[in-house]
């Protein structure tokens, strides 16, 4: 997980006391979950959470739908072995997933990026993190009606998620 180049020169580097590059956090590769598929990543985003709408500058990106109320869009980045046989994405009948995209890596892998509703997880035992501030950025930056936060998290089968979720400022 990593800021691109740029938002780590911008904004990261030189504010963070031993932060030498652009790296949040590397991890092994969690086991498969069937011969030859990887669950490597999960973005999960509450329904309540979509707030942002979409502009005409957002026009060439595939936009997943939202889900339905009280629910959640799990977003699963999967990877398949080059062996592997594939006749359609990862959970297409059993899960009733949809695709987003693939594409093939350069040692013949394929990344599966597929999408489906969920029931809410249960966020209230997170522990409490931290956030900073970055180059040039105050509580001043706070102050904004579309505040997100990413509360990032390890499944118990060993892939990464992230929480997308609405920051709601007190008194609000």
């Amino acid at each position: 997980m990593a800021y691109s180049q740029k938002a780590f020169e911008e904004y990261v580097e030189g504010a963070i006391p031993d932060k030498s590059d652009r790296f949040l956090e590397k991890w092994p590769r969690p086991k498969p979950i069937a011969e030859g598929v990887t669950l490597a990543f999960r973005i999960v985003t509450p329904y309540s959470a979509v707030t942002s709408p979409i502009g005409e500058a957002d026009r060439r990106v595939t936009w997943i739908p939202n889900s339905p109320p009280k629910r959640a869009t799990e977003i699963d980045i999967m990877i398949t072995s080059p062996t592997t046989t594939v006749t359609g994405w990862h959970g297409k009948n059993n899960m009733g997933t949809k695709s987003a995209g693939s594409y093939k890596l350069d040692n013949g892998e394929t990344v599966w990026v597929v999408y489906w509703f969920i029931d809410m997880p249960d966020l209230s035992t997170t522990t409490k993190g931290t956030g900073r501030f970055y180059k040039g950025r105050t509580k001043k930056d706070l102050e904004s009606d579309n505040l997100r936060a990413l509360v990032f998290g390890e499944a118990p089968d060993g892939s990464r998620v992230i929480y997308d979720c609405v920051v709601v400022q007190k008194g609000s």
